[in-house]
């Protein structure tokens, strides 16, 4: 097989996705590392009352010392933006359902204004400074040392990006392989690409992973070959690109800083809610994000950029049902973000719950989530260069991977409840379940629960025109497009490089396992028609019935069922092996997650996400008090942990 390689360890996923479509996931490579740490800070000050104003709050957040909070009281604070910009410090409320803030002000420095994006509070370094050198050797996937052209401003615990040019035609290996590009490339997307924030900005680097250095000239492999975590994971690097690395030299980044358990209600403001800029090992936890501003214009409730290692998990996303025409409501934008997890998050009411829209994100998790009253698809791939992000566990409508701003690979979806309208407005959201238009490719679809909800009309359509996009199946493959701007030919290798297996769905009403080797492959519903790429000249996938017969791992991320889980809740709650599940319609397959059940059952919500947001969201009530659990970080990571955040 060409461009193989064997994980360093044995993964969850093993023997069922080949090597080189996936990526080692788990909680020590996505997330804080070593787990939210605030649990054990001490406050910063005394508790401020509620009316205080911004320039209060600020001042408290600047004086605070390492591995302190700043705590809000009960009530409400109406303020203009806040700025949390010290290392090891986080701003705590009272809990989301009694510090309430209305902000009406960005933050008033533009150290982290990007453009005109602003942001209502801002998580995020002082310093915008980044430097650029070539990355000159050692590309090949897997690979822990890579040579540079200088090591200047690098030492041990400095965070980089790798990045490289995007590709002029289709594709790599060969044509209708990968294919990493935005216009001006030929029939590559329908519009030019979302803001490229991260040098270099002077051109487009869509292929981009975000890595630490753990060590300089190890075992002698040279002064400028630094060795670094994770190893290389995306398979296209290569020297014709011109590939840089972009160094985050120490102070250039915001280390181990967060928002906990307090509301944020940032209507007023056309921009984000709360930014994430610059920012290494920061989270978002037990907040209520509100932001119904219908404006027309892009809104993003939580925005993430340029960042590595964020945690945004047990939170509630709100913003308006778009009931006056907002199209562009978005709940969180992933941009320019690496080895990030999105956890047991409710979102409700929105255009989109997940746009990864101006720059790529890698080796992130977006996992057992709940979306309601979502205005079409729930997680949409907008801009250019996502790859090797991981869907699990997510109670939600669909999934839209489009070629708007440019296109996307190897994206692994794992024991998702796809379920359409089942908790929307309905009827007229009905889209495929999948959406994969022309030019995104290598996609991983497994042991996933698909429809189960009224207006499906079939399994699979292919190669639609732009005059007939919107179709009502589970899959829908290699289309021209959706959105306005430049016409693109419909493509036969989004289907050619998909990857299904194990996969339940409504039209069929059975478990697909349609692989060569399987027993049931020559019958219905597999008809000897195999859904598992085998003979694919590249990424090819082996087939898993040899390997695994039809047993499923209970997670590709988790090592065993999480301590945050709640008990006596099934574990997995989602797949064709799940029997006796609550969501109706599914042949008893999927049961609601541990955030839907927060949604539904704690809080009340609507089953439609219909109406204003709710006041009651509290991560402690839903979760115990939800949170990650701290994880040994092996010696190396931690080396470099220690050096980039110690005070």
């Amino acid at each position: 097989m060409l461009l193989s390689v064997s994980p360093v360890a044995a993964q969850n996923w093993s023997g069922i996705i080949a090597s080189n479509r996936a990526v080692d996931w788990s909680a020590i490579n996505t997330g804080v590392e070593g787990g939210i740490p605030s649990g054990t800070w001490t406050q910063c000050g005394s508790t401020i009352a509620a009316g205080a104003s911004a320039t209060t709050i600020n001042a408290a957040l600047a004086a605070c010392g390492s591995n302190q909070f700043v705590l809000l009281g009960a009530g409400t604070f109406n303020i203009g933006g806040l700025w949390i910009k010290n290392n090891r410090t986080a701003l705590r409320g009272s809990g989301a359902n009694q510090t309430f803030l209305t902000v009406s002000g960005e933050n008033p420095s533009t150290s982290c204004q990007i453009g005109s994006f602003g942001g209502a509070i801002d998580i995020c370094s002082a310093s915008a400074s980044v430097s650029t050198t070539n990355w000159t050797a050692a590309y090949s996937l897997g690979t822990t040392q890579i040579t540079l052209a200088s090591v200047s401003g690098v030492s041990v615990g400095t965070v980089m990006v790798l990045s490289q040019n995007d590709d002029a035609s289709d594709g790599w290996p060969a044509t209708g392989d990968i294919y990493v590009c935005e216009d001006p490339a030929p029939n590559c997307s329908n519009k030019a690409g979302g803001s490229d924030y991260l040098v270099p900005s002077s051109s487009t680097h869509g292929t981009a992973e975000w890595v630490r250095v753990t060590a300089i000239n190890q075992g002698g492999c040279g002064a400028t070959c630094v060795t670094i975590s994770p190893p290389v994971t995306l398979p296209n690097f290569r020297s014709g690109q011109s590939p840089t690395a972009t160094i985050y030299a120490s102070g250039n980044m915001l280390s181990y800083a967060g928002v906990e358990n307090l509301s944020v209600d940032s209507t007023a403001l056309v921009g984000a809610g709360l930014k994430f800029v610059r920012c290494d090992n920061c989270w978002m936890k037990g907040v209520a994000a509100i932001d119904t501003n219908t404006s027309g214009g892009d809104v993003h409730t939580v925005a993430m950029i340029d960042s590595f290692h964020l945690e945004i998990r047990d939170n509630y996303i709100y913003g308006d049902n778009c009931a006056t025409g907002c199209i562009n409501n978005y709940g969180t934008m992933p941009s320019w973000c690496g080895s990030c997890r999105y956890e047991n998050n409710i979102m409700q009411g929105l255009a989109g719950m997940f746009v990864a829209n101006n720059g790529p994100t890698s080796n992130s998790v977006f996992a057992y989530n709940f979306s309601t009253g979502i205005e079409g698809v729930t997680s949409n791939t907008h801009d250019e260069g996502d790859m090797m992000n991981l869907y699990e566990g997510n109670v939600w409508g669909g999934s839209w991977t489009d070629h708007t701003h440019g296109t996307h690979f190897l994206l692994t979806w794992f024991r998702n409840a796809m379920i359409g309208t089942k908790y929307e407005p309905g009827p007229g959201n009905i889209n495929a379940t999948f959406q994969f238009e022309g030019n995104n490719r290598f996609m991983n679809v497994v042991g996933n629960v698909l429809g189960g909800f009224s207006g499906i009309t079939g399994y699979e359509a292919n190669l639609e025109p732009t005059s007939t996009c919107g179709s009502t199946v589970i899959f829908d493959l290699g289309a021209a497009g959706c959105n306005s701007g430049t016409v693109l030919t419909t493509d036969t290798n989004v289907k050619r490089t998909l990857m299904r297996w194990a996969n339940w769905d409504s039209v069929t009403n059975a478990t697909r396992y349609c692989s060569p080797s399987d027993p049931g492959f020559s019958s219905a519903p597999c008809s000897s028609t195999s859904e598992v790429p085998t003979g694919i000249a590249n990424f090819s996938n082996p087939d898993p019935y040899p390997n695994v017969g039809h047993a499923l791992p209970a997670s590709f991320y988790l090592s065993a069922k999480p301590s945050w889980w709640p008990s006596g809740k099934p574990w997995p709650t989602i797949g064709p092996d799940v029997t006796g599940g609550n969501i109706t319609s599914v042949g008893g397959h999927a049961y609601t997650n541990p955030a839907a059940d927060c949604y539904l059952t704690t809080m009340g919500g609507p089953t439609n996400g219909s109406g204003g947001p709710l006041s009651n969201f509290n991560a402690a009530t839903c979760y115990g008090g939800g949170t990650s659990v701290a994880q040994p970080i092996p010696p190396t990571a931690l080396q470099a942990v220690v050096q980039t955040t110690s005070p």
